[in-house]
């Protein structure tokens, strides 16, 4: 959503809650938290924030997410479908790791430092050999002192025709605003 659109929503919800409209910097910083919504539930997000709360909410980013997430429930229809592309390093952007400490296995995710295809911005990046190279079990694979880089990506393979970036545009940036 575009920030005039965020903006919009806000003001009618310090209207409905007959609040005044918090500062710019404020509704910015808001925005950043909640820019990858789209307009289309803005309506049904700001309505559905009446109905719930009975004064404004204190934590408004978190409440918008949470209504948010209520119409992505109600509305799986409308909600676009991931499309990843292959890569020898990870599942769908996310490596699953695990790392023996005092002879107890802990299972930790990272996000693919490869592709960076995955957007979930809680999971730190990080490549397969870097996290082998830390005693990370990646895979099934055991550390190694010996550490051999995967085959070079082969765009004539039949295979990787198919799942190239060009099959799949998308622009890999780490979008996280803090």
């Amino acid at each position: 959503m575009e920030l005039n659109e965020f903006v919009n929503s806000i003001s009618v919800l310090c209207s409905y809650y007959e609040r005044k409209e918090p500062k710019q910097s404020t509704l910015e910083v808001w925005h950043r938290w909640c820019h990858r919504i789209p307009s289309e539930p803005l309506t049904w997000i700001v309505r559905k924030i009446e109905e719930d709360y009975e004064n404004f909410p204190r934590n408004l980013p978190g409440a918008v997410f949470e209504a948010y997430g209520e119409w992505q429930q109600a509305n799986p229809d409308k909600m676009a479908a991931e499309r990843y592309f292959y890569c020898p390093d990870c599942i769908e952007g996310l490596i699953f790791t695990q790392k023996i400490i005092d002879n107890m296995k802990y299972s930790y995710v990272f996000r693919c430092g490869r592709c960076r295809q995955s957007r979930t911005t809680a999971y730190p990046i990080a490549g397969r050999l870097d996290l082998l190279g830390e005693g990370y079990i990646v895979g099934g694979v055991q550390p190694t002192e010996k550490l051999i880089d995967p085959p070079p990506f082969d765009p004539n393979d039949e295979v990787a025709k198919e799942y190239t970036p060009q099959n799949y545009p998308r622009e890999f940036k780490d979008e996280n605003p803090f």
